[in-house]
């Protein structure tokens, strides 16, 4: 069984201490040297981070799910990475609280922040992203017979409520099964999965929830999430809460475990990213 891979910082300045420049296009793609290839794996959660600059402090400023990685298109001698699921932070998150404490916890060791990659808990990343709070991405993929658009897109008030209600379903449903598990429910800017449940403090499932108001069980998913499910396939669950009725609190639900694959599941393109020549 492959080893999961720890959510990772990114590093993403203008140009490093050492004069180099990286040919990184935020949200989009990232170039680094070949020695962090083991570290950068498809389906890993990550957040950006900028050191000091001028009068900036460092500083968080977006999360997202790395994606493939390939040769790099300007220099032979590195490597770059796809970016999936890119949510920049609506503010800057400082990498110390007003309290003094860094966000990571060994940031106040000697030499700590000079790599370009790091890896950090699960549990640094939440903190992280809870103190970001920024709004989920648009959906890219849609399983399922695709709805009428204007089921698909109801009032973002509207689309909140349900998904509060689905996961609040859920996170019942798990501790009811899992008995004495801990279900940590996980921010809502948080790349790959909503909730997490450990046994004796030890990670046993990732759970994703979805939840809609129609009467099947249509779903959106992003191409990060995606990736996620193959990635940790051998403790993924997806539970799609359907047919959702909050004032009779009623609805029907259905559950995935392992990879979302177009063949289970139906897979069909839903939207298309591009980008303008400049």
């Amino acid at each position: 069984m492959a080893e999961s891979p720890q959510p990772l910082v990114l590093v993403s300045n203008r140009q490093t201490a050492s004069g180099h420049s990286y040919a990184d296009r935020t949200g989009e793609s990232y170039e680094f040297p070949t020695r962090y290839r083991n570290q950068i794996q498809p389906g890993s959660p990550f957040v950006y981070y900028r050191s000091r600059e001028g009068l900036e402090q460092p500083h968080y400023f977006g999360a997202g799910v790395i994606g493939p990685v390939q040769a790099s298109r300007t220099d032979p001698t590195r490597l770059e990475c796809e970016i999936l699921d890119y949510r920049p932070f609506e503010r800057a998150i400082p990498f110390r609280a007003a309290s003094g404490h860094y966000l990571e916890v060994n940031g106040a060791r000697k030499g700590y922040y000079q790599p370009g990659v790091r890896r950090i808990t699960e549990d640094e990343l939440t903190g992280i992203l809870t103190l970001a709070d920024s709004a989920p991405p648009e959906a890219e993929i849609v399983a399922g017979d695709v709805p009428p658009v204007e089921a698909q897109y109801g009032t973002s008030e509207a689309s909140r409520l349900v998904e509060e209600y689905a996961v609040k379903q859920v996170v019942a449903l798990l501790r009811e099964r899992y008995g004495n598990a801990s279900v940590r429910e996980m921010p809502r800017n948080n790349p790959g999965y909503d909730l997490r449940v450990l046994f004796d403090g030890k990670l046993s499932r990732y759970v994703e929830v979805k939840g809609t108001a129609l009467a099947a069980p249509v779903f959106f998913l992003t191409e990060g999430e995606r990736k996620f499910s193959a990635q940790e396939a051998h403790r993924y669950l997806l539970f799609v809460v359907y047919n959702v009725r909050r004032d009779a609190g009623t609805h029907d639900l259905a559950e995935w475990a392992g990879e979302v694959t177009q063949a289970n599941w139906n897979l069909k393109p839903s939207q298309w990213s591009g980008r303008l020549p400049v």
